[in-house]
């Protein structure tokens, strides 16, 4: 259906949820299936391009009162930090509220965020300051019930969705899906962690694991992160019983609130991503895959056409 050139809202919204990517299932180099779990009984896993899924994502800000999210839609928030500044995270997980169509005044005074007064003071002067045409906010709400009016562009959507497999080509996209995508309530595993400058940055849980075969590179990894659960395994040649046996070491085996991350060596050849991506959906089933690499976007890229 992706060929229709059409714009109304009806196709702008089922397109974020059934993408032209969702209904691959061949790869045409190597001719062999894109993984799927072989034993999980109507678990099928849809594929999406990075770029397409965080585009599809953001535009359902555009329509937040004719979505019908099976939850409020829960996003992450960026901070800003000046003019030419790196815009930062936030640890915090908002939920949308409402559109603001009116005025963007409408912070209390009194209200103190706990991730430091200044980007709050920050957010008070653009939210009193003149509006312009294109400068829309949405209502939302803190953990703490704090409400804060927020630009669109500053707030990142958290999916909704149940077993996607999210592609991405930069380590530095893969690692802000990674950040982004990861609720407080979930798991985060990164297979092929290196540093772990990745799974060491998931800021919303706790409860993560960095994997990786390379002893130097853990050395590294501990070094950066003391705090943070590494383990020295050979995804491709582990048992499937001991790779179950590490999610319940470490209370990780709800698949349903599990997220992996799958970085092995950056740009490894398709085959082996494509292994360790077969095992991590047979063996684990998360809800969410992100990988990144080079290889298996350029797959998508070409299908995609």
């Amino acid at each position: 259906h992706h060929g229709h050139n059409i714009q109304t809202l009806h196709f702008f919204m089922t397109t974020i949820m059934h993408s032209p990517l969702s209904h691959l299932s061949v790869l045409q180099k190597p001719s062999k299936a894109l993984p799927q779990p072989a034993e999980a009984e109507g678990i099928s896993y849809k594929y999406h391009r990075y770029d397409e899924f965080s585009s599809s994502l953001q535009s359902q800000l555009g329509f937040p009162t004719l979505l019908p999210p099976k939850s409020p839609l829960m996003c992450r928030l960026l901070l800003s930090k000046g003019k030419n500044k790196t815009a930062q995270l936030s640890p915090h997980t908002v939920t949308l509220i409402k559109d603001n169509e009116e005025k963007s005044a409408g912070f209390d005074a009194d209200e103190k965020e706990d991730d430091g007064e200044r980007t709050e003071d920050e957010n008070k002067i653009r939210a009193n300051s003149k509006n312009k045409g294109g400068d829309r906010r949405l209502t939302v709400q803190y953990p703490k019930g704090s409400t804060y009016n927020v630009k669109v562009d500053k707030l990142l959507p958290i999916t909704q969705e149940d077993h996607l497999i999210i592609v991405s080509p930069e380590t530095t996209d893969y690692r802000r899906l990674c950040i982004v995508q990861t609720p407080k309530d979930h798991s985060f595993v990164e297979i092929g962690c290196d540093f772990a400058l990745t799974v060491g940055n998931v800021n919303a849980t706790e409860k993560k694991l960095g994997i990786d075969k390379s002893p130097s590179s853990l050395e590294i990894a501990r070094k950066n992160f003391p705090a943070l659960d590494l383990e020295e395994v050979d995804f491709l040649t582990e048992s499937r019983e001991s790779l179950m046996n590490i999610l319940e070491r470490y209370g990780m085996n709800d698949c349903n609130k599990l997220i992996v991350g799958i970085d092995i060596n950056g740009n490894r050849e398709l085959d082996a991503v494509v292994e360790c991506l077969q095992r991590v959906l047979d063996f684990w089933h998360p809800r969410l895959v992100i990988v990144k690499s080079r290889a298996l976007f350029g797959v998508l890229l070409e299908q995609g056409k």
